[in-house]
């Protein structure tokens, strides 16, 4: 019987744990979920990578990144609440032209392929005792209405 020399077993151990914390950190195909079936003037949930196909209206949505997020975090006070945006693409199935419109916690809307994209919510919310948040962790609530 052979004896595992201990050098050469915590090389292999710590290589390991690299190894892991890399394919965590990444994001994965099984983190993109289908794309939402949505419907105009109802509110639905993305993800940063989620796409939805609103229905009646032949209009694809996918939530491209965030851009920036420097909301207030809940467990300080804050004089200002803070900003989050994000690129929303838009593709119009009628002309298939792919058109970025950046959503924020501010203006709140913003209009592309005859429809007014309004972000209602962010998760999660910020902790200035946390590490930022990995891309990928971000769901933001939208709802889509005919455009004025």
């Amino acid at each position: 019987m052979s004896r595992v020399n201990p050098v050469t077993a915590m090389i292999c151990i710590r290589t390991l744990a690299a190894f892991a914390a890399v394919m965590f950190a990444l994001p994965s195909a099984a983190e993109t979920p289908p794309p939402v079936v949505a419907s105009v003037g109802v509110p639905f949930v993305l993800r940063v990578g989620g796409e939805a196909i609103i229905g009646g209206v032949e209009v694809r949505v996918r939530f491209d990144r965030v851009t920036g997020d420097s909301r207030c975090p809940v467990d300080v006070m804050c004089v200002w609440a803070g900003v989050f945006s994000m690129a929303l693409v838009v593709v119009d199935g009628a002309a298939p032209v792919e058109t970025e419109v950046i959503l924020d916690t501010l203006d709140g809307e913003a209009n592309a392929a005859g429809l007014s994209f309004t972000l209602l919510g962010v998760k999660p919310p910020r902790y200035a005792s946390a590490a930022p948040e990995r891309p990928m962790a971000y769901a933001v609530l939208i709802r889509a209405d005919p455009a004025q």
